[in-house]
């Protein structure tokens, strides 16, 4: 898998990262990866796919962790307005106004339509705890199989002791 540097996803987190002013400990970001595997990552062939995708984009956005245990089950499906549903309560508990809220996601939704076929893409949110020494997190992952390409979103809430350092 290959991380790609989409410039409407690059400028998205950037104007993200401005919303981290009003709560430093929260972070929302936007990263997007080519299916398309490297040498090293055919030979774990024994991953199904599209798990072995997501398992990959994972490992690649958070590599601190091993994500090599989880399941099919880790993934709960849930449709695009859940997704929305979802961003907007992440957007309201950083930033209160509800009609922001409602431009931040319509903004958001803009962006997944440029990126993937919103029609034909899957949707998810990881289940697994993983991700266990952080307070909060919340991560969505997009599937566009036609695309060769998983988005994932991330919501994280840092704990108190790790914003002080």
């Amino acid at each position: 898998m290959k991380f790609l540097e989409i410039g409407s996803i690059i400028k998205t987190n950037a104007l993200l990262s401005r919303l981290q002013a009003f709560d430093p400990r929260r972070s929302l970001e936007i990263e997007a990866y080519s299916c398309k595997q490297t040498r090293e990552q055919k030979k774990h062939k024994t991953i199904p796919k599209p798990l072995r995708f997501y398992v990959s984009a994972l490992e690649l956005a958070f590599p601190y962790y091993d994500f090599s245990t989880m399941t099919k089950e880790s993934f709960r499906n849930i449709s695009h307005g859940m997704l929305k549903n979802e961003l907007s309560f992440v957007f309201f508990t950083m930033y209160k106004n509800h009609e922001d809220v409602e431009e931040f996601v319509s903004y958001l939704d803009a962006l997944l339509e440029q990126c993937v076929d919103v029609k034909r893409a899957q949707f998810f949110i990881v289940e697994d705890n993983m991700l266990d020494d952080l307070d909060f997190h919340r991560i969505f992952m997009v599937y566009d199989k036609r695309k060769r390409r998983v988005l994932i979103i991330k919501s994280i809430l840092e704990k108190e002791a790790e914003v002080a350092q």
